[in-house]
């Protein structure tokens, strides 16, 4: 307030010269334009900070509920009373068409529920499928209707309405799930004991003749451990059990893509209520291998062979006893063997001419030193054609083995990427690198320094993609190196 005043008093004073004035004004908007800007950066950078660890927050949140299993979803109330929690609500809105439907056709009944959401964050694991809310409607209603049940080992699994719905309920079960491979003339019969009693049934357990087929594949499901294997990837475990890599991540908290050989994780395994069993005498003809007769060759390099007369395979009359459970192959009994025609030898020269360090081996060493930080197989939805290896910026990449190099220059996607072609069906590709040492026409020698190692192209740190391809097909490489 002094300092506004002080101001005033000079500016009105007439002992000030007009010069001075002008200077004094200049410098007084030059130090309040100052003060604006300085308290409007205040301002800003406050904002900026608020908004930064709001979103830093909101980014570790999601991250913790991701990892944890945990999904946006609603919490379910039929009639006002809470049952459990789904991720969509479109389960919900099947049980009840579904109960309804029940309900109304077999007892003439009315039904009339409704169902309302809360949303909530919930644990993907412990959510609710369709079935299971129908069953949570049926519990509230003690509804006996008389009909046809359909037991398996003493246990009730459904009722229909007669009993030739159930004679061709169970007449079609065994046709779909016998296998196609399975003949007319096989006897099919049930794993399990079958019966068809007549009697008072709850409303909860009839079923659809279509729908009735389905409850006796697909109702069983237990989790188990799958200890990982060399080379698994999560599409892979997960297509192998009918799963998605979405469930699959859910049933285990805290699953990523760095999955590791020896890992145990939890799996569903689909287990059908009722087996079915064929047993049958299979007539076939089976292929005798030819054998070879292998001659040593100094004028070929090691690791070449060339056949000198091709062999002919022989051919067997077989019947044999085939078991098979749901259409797979249980045990196969031989009883009856007869040749038709007897195998013809076939004879090979095979090299041993020492070969030259710039010619492919046909075996391969690792192209850099460091940690694999993604493995070949399904990644973010789409294959990755080969494997990841995480290093230190500007180390060497190396020649998996000789050969040409028949690419050496920018790729899209790759950055700097080299291809070598090692004359023998592989070719070997390196992407991201930081420099190349080689070019096109280069011959090198397995082992030989080919690239540093960098993160061109588009990557999310430095590493080396590494590829190979046998005849143009890609190859998983952790089946010919080890990390």
């Amino acid at each position: 307030m002094l300092n506004r005043e002080k101001e005033e008093l000079i500016l009105e004073s007439e002992e000030t010269s007009v010069e001075e004035k002008k200077s004094f004004l200049d410098k007084f908007i030059n130090d309040e334009y100052k003060r604006q800007a300085g308290r409007l950066w205040k301002e800003f950078s406050y904002r900026i900070i608020v908004w930064s660890v709001t979103l830093i927050v909101s980014f570790l949140v999601c991250l913790a509920v991701n990892l944890l299993g945990y999904k946006m979803g609603f919490e379910v109330l039929i009639d006002g009373e809470v049952i459990g929690n789904v991720i969509e609500q479109k389960p919900v809105y099947q049980a009840l068409t579904s109960a309804k439907e029940n309900i109304e056709n077999f007892s003439y009944q009315t039904f009339n529920k409704e169902a309302t959401f809360v949303r909530r964050i919930v644990k993907a694991s412990e959510t609710l499928s369709a079935r299971d809310i129908e069953n949570i409607l049926y519990e509230n209603i003690d509804l006996m209707v008389e009909g046809y049940g359909i037991y398996v080992n003493d246990e009730l699994i459904c009722g229909v309405t007669s009993k030739d719905v159930a004679d061709w309920v169970l007449s079609e079960y065994k046709e779909r799930y016998r296998g196609k491979t399975v003949t007319d003339s096989a006897r099919i019969e049930f794993v399990e004991r079958v019966e068809v009693e007549k009697g008072y049934i709850n409303i909860g357990h009839f079923e659809l003749p279509e729908d009735a087929i389905k409850l006796f594949t697909g109702s069983g499901r237990q989790v188990k451990q799958y200890k990982i294997k060399r080379n698994d990837t999560l599409w892979d475990i997960a297509n192998a059990y009918g799963m998605s890599v979405e469930k699959l991540m859910a049933a285990n908290p805290g699953l990523t893509e760095n999955i590791r050989e020896g890992q145990s994780i939890n799996v569903e395994e689909i287990t059908p209520v009722l087996n079915v069993r064929s047993i049958a005498d299979e007539r076939y003809y089976e292929e005798i291998p030819f054998p070879v007769e292998r001659q040593e060759d100094d004028t070929i390099y090691k690791g070449t062979t060339k056949v000198v007369s091709r062999g002919v395979k022989g051919k067997d009359r077989v019947v044999a006893k085939v078991v098979r459970i749901n259409g797979v192959e249980q045990s196969r009994e031989v009883f009856e063997r007869e040749t038709i025609s007897e195998p013809v030898v076939q004879v090979e020269k095979v090299g041993t001419k020492k070969r030259p360090p710039t010619t492919g081996s046909g075996t391969f060493q690792r192209p850099a030193s460091g940690v694999l930080t993604s493995r070949y197989g399904r990644r973010w939805g789409r294959n990755h054609n080969g494997i990841d290896i995480g290093g230190s910026y500007g180390s060497a990449i190396l020649a998996a083995d000789g050969g040409v190099v028949t690419y050496a220059g920018w790729m899209s996607g790759y950055g700097n990427y080299v291809i070598i072609n090692h004359e023998n069906g592989y070719q070997t590709c390196y992407g991201h690198n930081a420099s190349l040492l080689v070019k096109v026409g280069s011959r090198v020698r397995k082992g030989q320094q080919i690239a540093r190692m960098g993160s061109t192209g588009r990557s999310t740190g430095v590493h080396l993609h590494f590829e190979i391809k046998k005849n143009g097909v890609y190859q998983n490489p952790l089946n010919y190196v080890s990390y």
